[in-house]
């Protein structure tokens, strides 16, 4: 299992034995943007983990902080725990150091329209916003993302 340090923050691929830990600290808008959709965090997270690239961001505290994901078309996800209130300039290099270890040339994806703490991140990283959407059955609006890769 090979780890990549940055400042003090390791970045290493996840595993199983991640989850707990991730799902039991979850930060609010997070939770909220899970009810919202109306999906299980343990299924969605479990399915996320054992189906495409994911790796974890432990903080200076050997916590896990983000859960990182990508499928094979660039689709980009995270999952934060309450770590990333202790330690936010390990986030954003977390962040940064996992991005750009990824080779696809498009990450993308939606964000929920409420969560404005992410919104805000996503933007600080260099993605740009498309379009907002409705989504799911309750049509809860997101807002769709993309940030291009040159290589």
């Amino acid at each position: 299992m090979s780890k990549e340090y940055h400042s003090t923050c390791v970045i290493r691929p996840a595993t199983i034995d991640d989850l707990p830990a991730i799902i039991e600290d979850l930060v609010e808008p997070g939770k909220q943007d899970i009810r919202r959709a109306g999906v299980n965090p343990v299924v969605a997270m479990t399915h996320d983990l054992l189906t495409y690239e994911t790796s974890v961001a432990l903080s200076p505290d050997n916590k896990p902080m983000v859960l990182f994901g990508v499928n094979s078309k660039g689709n980009v996800w995270m999952h934060m725990t309450n770590e990333v209130y202790k330690h936010p300039r390990f986030l954003m290099k977390a962040t940064k150091a996992w991005l750009q270890q990824q080779r696809h040339k498009l990450l993308y994806n939606y964000i929920d329209i409420q969560n404005t703490t992410l919104l805000k991140m996503v933007k600080k990283l260099g993605f740009k916003f498309l379009r907002v959407v409705p989504m799911t059955p309750n049509n809860i609006y997101y807002v769709e993302f993309v940030r291009l890769w040159i290589q």
